[in-house]
């Protein structure tokens, strides 16, 4: 489009009008390809207090970190309903869906018992299967 204006417009900020007009033109958005995937959406939970802390939880894995004490890796496992708590697990980065249920089950299944909702952003650690 800009080839086309330049060729018989001149000016110092036609560049940018010709930005903007496009950006407003209603027929140029319609026949504009989609550049970007539409992203998913948000849902709300809808926790009460007395159904009590980590019964809605995200998990996920922060990993290649220095080694340090013998370990690279963090599970972070936080509590998405009222109260925003956050329970952070060292492992080593070699970890798999049965080794993050049992970090799980060892340090807050005792406390708080099984999640009703566990979130993840889909992370290959925890796609395994095991029977």
């Amino acid at each position: 489009m800009w080839d086309l204006v330049k060729r018989q417009y001149e000016g110092p900020r036609l560049r940018q009008f010709v930005k903007d007009y496009i950006k407003g033109c209603a027929k140029c958005q319609e026949s504009k390809p989609m550049t970007s995937q539409p992203k998913a959406p948000l849902l709300r939970f809808d926790t009460h207090v007395k159904e009590g802390l980590f019964q809605y939880v995200s998990i996920d894995l922060i990993i290649d970190l220095p080694r340090s004490e013998g370990y690279n890796a963090i599970l972070t496992i936080v509590d998405q309903g009222c109260s925003k708590a956050a329970k952070f697990i060292l492992y080593n980065k070699i970890i798999d869906a049965e080794g993050v249920a049992r970090e799980y089950l060892h340090h807050l299944v005792p406390w708080f018992s099984l999640p009703k909702w566990i979130i993840s952003d889909r992370d290959p650690h925890f796609a395994s299967r095991f029977s």
